[in-house]
Parts: C-alpha cells; structure tokens; sequence
C-alpha cells in the first residue's frame, strides 16, 4: 500500500537488489590517466625531437599541430613520459570509456543513449574545435612570427584549408566516441 507522493517499494524476493555502487579503483584509474595526459601534453614542449617553430601556419609540413609550443630548452626526460604514454594510453582511455557503454545501452536503450552521449560529447567538442582550437592555436602562432596581430592570426588560419583541432587527434577521438556505442547499440535485443 502506497500513498501519494510515495514510492513503491521493491518486491522481497529473499535478496537484496543489485545496487550498482561507484567502483573507486575505477575512478582512480581514470584520474590517473587524465593526469598523464595533462603531463603528456605539457612535456611535447621539452621533447628533445620536437621540431624547430617555422616561419608560418602555412608552412609544411605542419608540425606545429603535434607540437603547438616548442620551448628552446630540451629535457631527456620528455622522450621517455612521451614514448612511455605512447605505448598505452589513449587505447587505455578507450577501454576505460567503453567499460560504461554496455551498462547506459542497456539501462537507456540505444536512442537515448546515443542522443544523450551526442549532447554530452558533441556540444563541447563544437565548442572546442570552433572557439578554443583557435584560442590554442594562437601562442603557436605568436612563436612563430606573431606579426600582424589577431587579424594576421586570423588570415593564415582561414588559409590553412581545414580546420586544426577538428581534424587532427580530437577529431578521431570524438568520432570512435560516438560510432563506437552506435555498433554496440544494434545487439541490444528487442531494440532496448
């Protein structure tokens, strides 16, 4: 028996609901690796391999989008977190976004989900891609020669032809985000 504003309370089969409880080693982990990749990027920057500044946006090839500041002080220690992440941790980030897919498909259905995680994914990629891509972008721009000002900035980023940070690694990133469950979602049975 129930009242108005009440919820209904599970029925007792003799156990206890599964209750799914936040895995901590989980979190962990995943902190760990956002942590790496902060430390990943930040060290491109000493890598004792990383390309000289060019002259221009335009010149090529363009390396400048791998290595957006390039500080003239090297550090051996950059090749080694480099290759060291390399090796693991953006197919370790992958799996670890994956772990969660099964579980949303199957609790949301497919529709919801895939519409849920395109909002939560998709709007911020825009946002990243279209206004901050350039905001990066522009530090790289004053190493190289900086003359100009904004409006020199802006000319050669129109004249690059594609638009950096959409085609380069986030581009990848986001888009197995997105298919990746999308393929999952078609063995769910019944259409969930």
């Amino acid at each position: 028996m129930s009242t108005a504003g009440s919820t209904l309370a599970a029925p007792t089969t003799g156990t206890a609901p599964l209750i799914a409880k936040y895995n901590y080693a989980i979190g962990y982990l995943r902190a760990f690796i956002v942590t790496l990749v902060v430390a990943h990027h930040a060290a491109l920057a000493y890598h004792p391999y990383a390309p000289p500044p060019p002259a221009s946006l335009l010149t090529q090839p363009r390396w400048w989008t791998a290595f957006p500041i390039v500080d003239p002080h090297k550090w051996s220690g950059a090749s080694l977190l480099v290759g060291f992440n390399d090796t693991f941790f953006m197919s370790l980030m992958f799996f670890l976004s994956g772990l969660f897919v099964w579980h949303g498909l199957a609790k949301k259905g497919a529709a919801t989900f895939l519409r849920n995680r395109l909002l939560r994914l998709g709007v911020p990629f825009l946002v990243a891609a279209g206004v901050l891509s350039p905001l990066a972008y522009y530090p790289t721009w004053l190493q190289m020669s900086g003359h100009g000002g904004i409006a020199g900035f802006w000319n050669q980023w129109r004249a690059l032809g594609s638009w950096p940070g959409a085609p380069h690694g986030s581009s990848g990133s986001f888009s197995h985000s997105i298919a990746s469950p999308r393929f999952y979602s078609f063995s769910i049975p019944n259409g969930a």
